[in-house]
Parts: C-alpha cells; sequence; structure tokens
C-alpha cells in the first residue's frame, strides 16, 4: 500500500478519535474521566476481576486499583472477593452505575450519528475492516 494513503488514514483515525473524546468529555458522564467510564463498562460486559482493569487500561495494578477504589467510593463498582481464592477480587457493577453506562451510551450513538449517512453495505465494510484491525492489534 502506498505511504501516502497510509498516512493519510492514521491521520484521519487520531482526527476522528480526537473528536469522540472531546465530545464524550464534554457530554459524558456524572463526572468521571474516560478511564473510569471504560472500566465502568468493561466491568459491566465482563466478570471482571481487579488484573482484567490494568490490563484493559494498560495500566500498573496499583493504579487500576486507586481507580476502582475511587468508583466503589463513589457507588459505580462493588468488590466482592473470590470464594475459591481470597487473592482474587471479583468487580460487578451497581444500579448506580447502570445510569452512567446508559448516558454514556446514549452520548456514543450522538456521536455516531455520523454512521447513518453511510449505507447497509457501507457500514458492512466498516464493521470487517475495523474487526480484522482490532483482531490485528491484539497480536
Amino acid at each position: 500500500m502506498p505511504k501516502d494513503i497510509n498516512e493519510k488514514v492514521i491521520k484521519l483515525f487520531f482526527e476522528l478519535g480526537r473528536v469522540i473524546r472531546s465530545r464524550a468529555l464534554h457530554k459524558c458522564c456524572f463526572g468521571l474521566n474516560m478511564s473510569q467510564l471504560f472500566a465502568i463498562m468493561f466491568i459491566k460486559e465482563n466478570k471482571a476481576k481487579m488484573r482484567d482493569i490494568s490490563n484493559m487500561l494498560g495500566i500498573r495494578d496499583a493504579s487500576a486499583t486507586s481507580l476502582i477504589d475511587g468508583l466503589a467510593k463513589a457507588g459505580y463498582v462493588q468488590r466482592k472477593h473470590d470464594k475459591k481464592d481470597r487473592r482474587e477480587v471479583n468487580l460487578s457493577v451497581t444500579k448506580k452505575a447502570d445510569s452512567v453506562i446508559d448516558a454514556a451510551w446514549k452520548n456514543n450513538v450522538a456521536n455516531f450519528l455520523a454512521l447513518e449517512s453511510l449505507t447497509n453495505q457501507e457500514l458492512i465494510d466498516l464493521e470487517k475492516i475495523l474487526i480484522k484491525l482490532k483482531k490485528y492489534s491484539h497480536e
């Protein structure tokens, strides 16, 4: 692939990411930062443990603990020690977190209204491309 098209695509990704983050931070959500919001959404979708949060966010365990401490103190997350291994801490979201997740989802939908301008085939192609990029980013 020609170098100039690679550079254009990379630049577009960064520009789009910057716009999305900017909108998300201005419109969402209950004073939480993006790491806190991502953690809540990740916990909701997965049976997460503390180490999963540090891995997902790419941060140190101590930083993840601090982040979860704040979310627990604010009433968004609950911790429970694993019955089989007390060293393991299982995380779950509270009903209070569900309202944040709903607001974040509505905000994300609003950010992506531009997708409505794409045809069904373009959306299918975009999904395939994003899945492929995600796959390669985990290798």
